[in-house]
């Protein structure tokens, strides 16, 4: 027995002498980074000194003088050039970083005598095998047991428990984003009970609204946005994808199967339209469609972007930073970069696609949280909003009414006044196919010399000679003249013209010619189709069939005495504004292209409305996979051709299974690897992260050398290697970090903290940090009770500032792009979840932009938290927050009777505490004094005291 103790005390003496070697070897390497990689690193080397090696360090530079000599310190050089006072010998060179202090300079010293360990870099370590340390009676569970532990070196202690209702607040805001309602907080605060919190947890992880919460990092992540990105910025549908993810946080899936299908899951075995459709997290990359774009050099943009996005995601590595040279601070090569982008090169990717809508490859699927009818429905009632904006789009009345007004001075009203309007079917049929298309068979025998066609077109067309293509036209630009190729064999040859329509009216003139001996003949005659003269002035503005009802080669005039009984009429009717609309269409662009954007918009929706599924991009694998070269610089022209490299890791955080494809499915499986050490502390410090707004390593975004230590990076390992015990389980962690004390910590800030701990590194109190865009619009309306709670479905249309995508757009192209104007949802769907925003990358919501939300143009691990006049200006006026203090107003006068008891009834709905006396006091004094100011409107009273509380500070805060 007495030798089991002395073993038992031998080994845990050992243990803790090896990990503070491991822990002093990863202070100095993050020190060295910080202060001497740049000069003396992987990417440079100053007179031959690296220090990011421990023999290059022994060895010293091009002086010869050992630059470490472990076990003495005063025969080190780095320690006699650190402490150096002359200006030419110390390092780091005077301006280019600031002297070692002293304490960094003992940390050093501490280091070479001890031996000037070399664990290598922290992260890409094994995870080390922890004991928990000794609980105290506070203490829940391991992670309280490592807090307190660092807290004690620290010369702290937890801090009390924080009241039963801020606790039930902030877990309710944490888990599902929203906050507790009255009852739930009467309820709980009510309850001593210990299990009484563990019910409450486990009712959040379960609600299906945590999985909209669980899914906003992610979003970040996958920079998941509703447009295409760059310059045109237009219209593509992702919101499926959006739908699975929340759906697989929801049912729990396990980690390593949520890696495999949102990387790989078009390539498993047990491959389905689910896992396809989870490989949209790669397809999220912005594209364009812009002229003049070369479509290689965009298609290597968005592979670079891929690849930043899976490492930032995944892995917690700065990766891009070895695009076009090695990196400069941590162990990954150029060559390591490009086999890593080698295994995204093999996919299908169009450089240049997607106008419109979603480039190749894409599958029509269903959503997998909303059914087939609810779909339906919802596009349809989208589809009646787009119709009235087509019809009045108010950016564009004003410029119409002008229009109108001169046409009246112009056109005389009709000699019959009661003349009867007849549209053509197919100039409004809800069909909305895309194009029409002409065809004609030509004889060609006789003594014909010639063939040639003269085309334009004010949208675009396609020649097509016996199906060979000969010329485009698009936009009214000067008229193409076409020679027809004749072969002597032949005695006739069929000629297409394609015109492309979006829906609305558009013009095609033609003219073909031939040219025989006797002379030139036309066809067909002007009659039958437009004509224009050589130098491609248009003779007569016309439509064509935009639907393929009316026979091919049709053309109808606009008829003249229709648009003089719309110009004429009192209130013209919905037909007569439609013939107005396209007669001004045809002289005023912005008109044009507004009505063909529309018509684009609602073609997608009517497929939607017709099947209940919606078009996603998906991942494909090109047939024959291509050759990856290093690229000189990272320029996508310059590919070295004496460098081809096969798809591959960084050897350096994990060596490659080679039982494993060379493929994505491959890397999917190299990282949910169980063995890989990287992965699993960069999945919790994620969800560490979501649950105390900051991860046990700040930087998220890296965890290289440049990246933050860990600030219990004992518990960190500890739970990574649970996290893999389990198989992944997100919730059984997130379980555990709710019940937990430290969790659990009041977060009244006291003096000692402002001194010694101010950013809370150390866990000494609860985390105080103001609610994300999304969370903060959301708890708004949720208080107000005009938020929608409907799970998934299409992205909607909130109130924004008018015109704001207007100005910012390609708004009035006569390419006519979708999305560059917004036009808002209506009734409740303006009240949706912040997550299901449209998300237009170039004109984010700006009230949500305002508190820090991103662009979505690139993968974001975290959001920097600013603190702006903006926001106050957004919180207490922006449209949607002064309804949402109507409506908690409201919700006040029906719960409760009386000032004081409505006002008691809204600070504890918003705060999650009853007012202090003073407080009810303040506030009602506040109604009062409203009350005589708005005599005429009292109701407002009430409301301007409710927009008060929706202002505080502890309203607006996670505390």
């Amino acid at each position: 027995m007495r030798l089991a103790v002395l073993l038992a005390l031998a080994f845990a003496a050992a243990s803790a002498v090896a990990q503070e070697s491991t822990a002093l070897a990863r202070d100095v390497r993050s020190l060295l980074s910080q202060r001497c990689f740049a000069c003396h690193g992987p990417a440079t080397a100053k007179s031959s000194l690296r220090l990011d090696r421990r023999e290059d360090a022994l060895r010293g530079g091009k002086s010869g003088v050992p630059g470490v000599v472990p076990g003495e310190p005063e025969r080190s050089e780095l320690v006699r050039r650190v402490r150096a006072s002359d200006a030419e010998e110390r390092m780091p060179p005077i301006g280019e970083h600031a002297p070692l202090d002293a304490e960094e300079v003992a940390l050093l010293e501490r280091w070479i005598e001890a031996g000037a360990p070399d664990a290598g870099h922290w992260s890409f370590a094994p995870l080390a095998e922890v004991a928990v340390p000794p609980p105290s009676a506070r203490a829940r569970g391991p992670i309280d047991a490592f807090v307190e532990e660092e807290l004690q070196r620290q010369g702290y202690s937890l801090a009390p428990p924080a009241p039963r209702g801020e606790l039930l607040r902030r877990l309710s805001l944490d888990l599902i984003g929203l906050p507790p309602t009255p009852d739930e907080l009467a309820r709980f605060v009510a309850d001593p009970a210990p299990e009484a919190l563990e019910r409450e947890v486990d009712r959040l992880l379960a609600s299906p609204h945590f999985g909209e919460r669980a899914a906003l990092p992610w979003l970040d992540l996958a920079r998941y946005a509703d447009t295409n990105g760059f310059s045109i910025d237009d219209h593509r549908d992702m919101w499926a994808w959006r739908d699975g993810l929340i759906d697989a946080l929801n049912e729990n899936q396990p980690y390593p199967r949520f890696v495999l299908e949102q990387l790989a899951g078009d390539l498993l075995p047990d491959a389905d339209e689910r896992t396809r459709l989870s490989t949209g997290f790669l397809r999220n990359s912005m594209s364009t469609h812009e002229g003049g774009t070369l479509p290689e050099e965009y298609r290597v943009i968005y592979l670079a972007d891929k690849v930043d996005a899976v490492a930032t995601s995944f892995l917690g590595l700065t990766l891009r930073c070895a695009q076009c040279h090695d990196h400069k601070y941590d162990p990954l090569s150029q060559e390591d970069y490009y086999r890593f982008y080698a295994f995204f090169d093999r996919a299908i990717e169009p450089g240049m696609g997607g106008e419109n809508g979603n480039a190749e490859p894409h599958l029509q699927v269903r959503s997998p949280l909303v059914d087939p009818e609810r779909v339906q429905r919802e596009a349809r009632e989208r589809i009646a909003t787009l119709e009235r904006y087509r019809l009045h789009p108010p950016e564009l009345v004003e410029l119409r009414a002008r229009w109108i007004e001169e046409q009246r001075q112009r056109i005389a009203p009709p000699e019959d006044a009661a003349v009867e309007l007849v549209l053509p079917q197919w100039i409004w049929a809800e069909k909305n196919p895309t194009s029409v298309r002409f065809e004609r068979a030509i004889e060609l025998a006789g003594d014909l010399r010639a063939l040639r066609l003269q085309l334009a077109c004010d949208n675009r067309a396609r020649v097509l000679w016996n199906g060979v293509e000969l010329a485009r036209s698009d936009d009214w630009q000067r008229p193409l003249t076409v020679e027809l190729p004749l072969a002597a064999e032949s005695t006739s040859g069929m000629l297409v013209v394609h015109a492309e329509n979006q829906g609305g009216p558009a013009g095609l003139v033609a003219l073909l010619e031939l040219e025989r001996a006797s002379g030139v003949e036309r066809l067909p005659s002007d009659a039958s189709w437009a004509a224009f003269d050589g130098a491609g002035e248009r003779l007569a503005t016309q439509v064509i069939a935009a639907h393929g009802e009316a026979p091919w080669g049709r053309v109808l005039p606009l008829p003249d005495e229709a648009l003089a009984a719309a110009l004429h009429a009192a209130q013209p009717s919905d037909a007569q504004w439609r013939v107005l609309n396209a007669a001004h269409a045809a002289v005023e662009p912005r008109w044009k292209g507004h009505g063909y954007a529309l018509a684009s918009e609602i073609a997608s929706l009517r497929a939607t409305a017709e099947s209940g599924r919606v078009s996603t991009m998906v991942m494909g694998e090109e047939p024959s996979p291509r050759t990856t070269y290093v690229l000189l610089r990272g320029q996508y022209d310059q590919p070295d051709r004496t460098r081809p490299v096969e798809p591959g890791v960084p050897e350096a955080v994990f060596a490659w299974d080679r039982s494993l494809p060379r493929d994505r499915l491959g890397l999917a499986r190299w990282i949910a690897d169980l063995a890989n050490p990287l992965a699993p502390r960069v999945a919790v410090n994620r969800l560490w992260q979501m649950m105390f707004g900051a991860g046990l390593v700040a930087t998220s975004n890296d965890f290289g050398a440049q990246g933050a230590l860990p600030s219990h990076p004992e518990l960190l390992d500890f739970l990574a290697a649970r996290f893999l015990a389990s198989g992944g389980d997100t919730k059984a962690l997130l379980r555990e970090i709710a019940l937990s004390a430290t969790y659990a910590q009041s977060s009244h800030l006291r003096e000692e903290h402002l001194a010694r701990d101010p950013a809370n590194r150390w866990l000494s109190r609860g985390v105080r940090r103001r609610l994300d865009a999304e969370l903060l619009r959301d708890q708004a309306l949720f208080l107000g009770g005009l938020l929608d709670l409907r799970l998934g479905g299409a992205s909607v249309f909130p109130t924004q500032p008018e015109g704001l995508w207007q100005e910012l757009s390609h708004f009035g192209h006569p390419a006519a792009f979708t999305a560059q104007a917004q036009y808002p949802s209506v009734g409740t769907d303006r009240f949706r979840r912040s997550l299901y925003t449209f998300w237009k990358r170039t004109a984010p919501p700006p009230s949500l932009l305002a508190f820090d939300a991103p662009t979505r143009e690139v993968c974001v691990a975290y959001r920097a938290r600013t603190n702006t006049p903006l926001q106050a200006l957004v919180a207490l006026n922006d449209p949607e927050h002064v309804e949402a203090a109507r409506g908690f107003a409201q919700r006040a006068m029906s719960a409760e009777e009386g000032t004081a008891e409505r006002v008691r009834w809204m600070f504890a709905a918003a705060t999650a505490r009853p007012p202090s006396a003073r407080e009810l006091e303040r506030l009602v004094a506040l109604h009062e004094h409203a009350r005589l100011e708005l005599s005429h409107r009292p109701e407002d009273a009430l409301a301007l005291v409710a927009s008060t509380l929706l202002n505080l500070d502890e309203t607006l805060t996670q505390h």
